[in-house]
């Protein structure tokens, strides 16, 4: 948790654009070099998969990636016109959550997105797609005498749920990271943070008091990530007080 709080917003921040109706947007081809993507082949299919997600919302598609063309400069005095995205902080916030949580600069993109979009209003419920995995960890440490390792919790989980192979092994991005141990990771990383899991003991996810006695809702999962982007929001902030004051200007 002290990786993420270190990280800086400027990240983000620094490649926001605000349009003629004051409102912010990101383009894509700025976000894929900040996010770490080398091919815009492979952040492309990204936002494809961050498309339908966002379809299945109930948003308006062309409201939160707004296609642009671009014309670069090529040798010789030509002139190429390339693809782009006018996305907005919720589209930029579905592709960070379908990122590799083992990157840090992730991390912080779902911090950072997240705080500002309107999923965090209050009493409202996120719609964060590995909030979803909260209660089978739960549920699954339970069956399993309250501690197992990563791949046992997986593997109860899937059986509880009567997960396809399709579902288990599905992959995605540059790295073909396997998608159903990715966003368990981020869960588990969330119960962490809120004391419900134990991680202390390397290899090994426990369920702490708490965790044995909560019972886990979709409402509650929510709060947990609600409550925990704004906590690391304001360590950042309280760490680079000028950076917190300058962002509220824009």
């Amino acid at each position: 948790m002290s990786d993420i709080v270190n990280y800086n917003e400027q990240t983000f921040e620094s490649i926001k654009h605000i349009n003629e109706n004051g409102q912010e947007f990101w383009y894509a081809r700025e976000l894929q070099i900040a996010l770490d993507y080398s091919q815009w082949r492979r952040f492309n299919e990204t936002i494809e998969r961050t498309k339908t997600a966002c379809k299945k919302s109930g948003n308006d598609i062309d409201e939160h990636f707004a296609e642009v063309g671009k014309t670069i400069e090529m040798p010789k005095n030509a002139h190429k016109e390339i693809q782009d995205y006018e996305l907005s902080r919720y589209a930029c916030y579905l592709i960070v959550m379908n990122g590799d949580s083992r990157k840090e600069v992730i991390a912080v993109g779902q911090t950072y997105f997240a705080v500002k979009t309107r999923q965090e209003s209050s009493g409202k419920k996120s719609n964060a797609e590995f909030l979803k995995w909260f209660e089978p960890i739960v549920t699954a440490l339970k069956d399993l005498g309250g501690r197992a390792n990563p791949k046992d919790a997986r593997d109860r989980i899937a059986t509880n749920l009567n997960l396809s192979k399709e579902e288990i092994h599905e992959t995605r991005g540059k790295t073909q990271i396997n998608k159903f141990a990715n966003e368990v990771a981020f869960a588990k990383n969330y119960l962490a943070y809120e004391g419900i899991i134990d991680k202390s003991e390397r290899g090994i996810w426990a369920l702490t008091e708490k965790g044995m006695n909560c019972e886990m809702t979709e409402q509650y999962a929510s709060d947990i990530f609600q409550k925990w982007v704004k906590i690391f929001k304001n360590r950042r902030d309280e760490k680079n007080p000028d950076e917190a004051e300058d962002s509220q200007v824009h």
